[in-house]
């Protein structure tokens, strides 16, 4: 289809508003009901629009993928929302989907260094203070190819209004397959006419109503990230897990919200980032657990290390014997993960030379297990039987 031009897309938005007005959008029930069993009968036999995953097993699980609704993702700052929402855009255009990306906060390079970071395992802060050698260029130069092809598009103008945001997705929608809207975030969107700096509350509230109203009439998820009140840093205890209430600016984003996902993350467990489900209209509410590695701002499937002194993989932290693993256990494997790191995964790794090499055990099943779990962390391919990790997938070679 040709895309629309801009007084185009203002009559087909006027025309919209005014058949509803006059009631021209109404059906009767019997309509209605025949119009869900067709849409279930549908999706029961695969001929449905698909649901888009956010490339989390256990989001995914609560959540039933990403529906069609309006999606609030909230945390205080730098705990991690921004690579949430990128990862999870990531996840649907690599579907085939085209996902917009809104940002109203990072500039469109940045944006991309964290990608870039999270796709090829390279140190963030090393791209950014240009302290990158040979193997890290060879690394980000395969995610760039991969990225590339990526039906992704960003936006990074400010100040952005709700109204600039659905014209830009109703030009997408005439041209591609549009499956996700991401802003990032909501509080730093302006709708300017009719609100004075006093009336930001009732501001907040009509951008939180338009963006709904996107996810309705388009029919695509919208995510938009939101900040919470600073206040949340100064409770204690399980008082410090945040909760819809603590969104900051207005109470209308908790209540037009059909899914409210905060983000809470303690300095005790580095490595583990809860998002709290607190309202999902159509829903259970629950938390899910996931992987954070903040080295490459990356988001994973949570695999029970949270970076505490006493945590592990799912494994039992016992050895072949049934006695309690000696300390220090972990300090080796990571120093062992580094090691392999810093000289480069040109070669095939056998795990047990590592392992001896380092003075762990080869038959010791949760030394193997600690080392195959954080190399596969880094990228690398643990072969079945748990003996040889091949270089990371983005390498152009393979390996049989």
């Amino acid at each position: 289809a040709e895309p629309l031009g801009a007084g185009e897309q203002a009559y087909a938005i006027l025309s919209d508003a005014l058949s509803r007005e006059a009631g021209g959008d109404m059906i009767d029930a019997e309509e209605a009901v025949n119009l869900t069993f067709t849409e279930m009968t549908r999706e029961a036999e695969g001929k449905g629009r698909p649901t888009a995953s956010t490339g989390f097993r256990d989001l995914d699980e609560i959540l039933s993928g990403l529906q069609q609704e309006f999606i609030v993702l909230a945390a205080r700052p730098s705990v991690g929302k921004t690579a949430l929402a990128l990862a999870v855009a990531d996840a649907v255009a690599r579907a085939g989907r085209t996902a917009a990306f809104f940002s109203l906060e990072m500039k469109t390079p940045a944006l991309m260094q964290r990608l870039l970071s999270a796709r090829s395992g390279v140190d963030l802060s090393r791209m950014r203070g240009h302290t990158l050698d040979g193997e890290d260029w060879r690394r980000l130069g395969a995610a760039r190819r991969d990225i590339e092809t990526l039906p992704l598009r960003i936006s990074d103008r400010s100040g952005r209004s709700p109204m600039s945001v659905r014209l830009a997705c109703l030009r997408l929608r005439s041209q591609c397959d549009l499956g996700l809207v991401v802003v990032d975030y909501l509080q730093l969107m302006r709708i300017g006419h009719g609100f004075g700096p006093r009336d930001r509350e009732r501001e907040v509230a009509e951008i939180s109503c338009q963006l709904k109203a996107i996810t309705q009439d388009l029919g695509v998820p919208v995510i938009a990230l939101a900040q919470l009140n600073r206040g949340l840093e100064f409770r204690q205890g399980d008082d410090r897990r945040p909760r819809a209430s603590d969104l900051r600016d207005s109470g209308s984003l908790e209540q037009d919200a059909d899914t409210v996902a905060l983000l809470h993350k303690e300095p005790k467990t580095p490595r583990l980032v809860e998002v709290v489900i607190d309202k999902q209209r159509n829903g259970r509410r629950g938390t899910v657990r996931l992987g954070w590695d903040e080295v490459c701002t990356r988001f994973y499937d949570y695999d029970g290390d949270d970076g505490s002194e006493d945590s592990a993989p799912r494994v039992k932290r016992l050895d072949a014997a049934g006695r309690p693993l000696r300390t220090g256990t972990e300090a080796w494997v990571m120093h062992v993960c580094r090691e392999v790191i810093e000289r480069g995964p040109t070669r095939l790794l056998l795990l047990p030379a590592l392992l001896k090499s380092n003075g762990m055990r080869p038959d010791r099943a949760d030394d193997s297990a600690k080392l195959g779990v954080l190399l596969r962390r880094h990228g690398y391919m643990i072969d079945l039987d748990g003996n040889v990790a091949v270089q990371p997938v983005l390498t152009t070679s393979t390996t049989a």
